[in-house]
C-alpha cells in the first residue's frame, strides 16, 4: 500500500518537528551548561567564614541649591525677559 502525504500537510508538520528538535537541543544545552557551571562554582567557592561582608556604600550628599530672588517694581517695568542660566 502506497501512502503519500500531500506537501501542504507534510511541510508544516516537518517545520513543527524541526522547531521542536531545535528547541529541545538549545534548552538541553543551556541546562547542561548551567549544571556544569554550578558544580564548578561549588568546588571553587572559598569557605563562608573567611568571606567578610562589604559595608554598604554611603549615599552621596546632595548639595543644597541656592535660591535666587529679585524684587521688581511693577510701575517701572512693563516686560520681563527671563533666560535660563544652565
Amino acid at each position: 500500500m502506497n501512502v503519500s502525504v500531500p506537501s501542504y500537510v507534510a511541510g508544516p508538520l516537518l517545520l513543527a518537528a524541526l522547531f521542536a528538535l531545535c528547541a529541545f537541543t538549545v534548552i538541553g544545552a543551556k541546562t547542561l551548561l548551567d549544571f556544569i557551571g554550578s558544580i564548578l562554582r561549588k568546588k571553587n567557592r572559598p569557605s563562608e567564614k573567611a568571606a567578610k561582608p562589604k559595608p554598604a556604600p554611603a549615599a552621596p550628599r546632595v548639595k543644597p541649591r541656592t535660591l535666587k530672588s529679585i524684587e521688581i517694581n511693577p510701575d517701572d517695568v512693563d516686560r520681563i525677559y527671563v533666560r535660563k542660566s544652565s
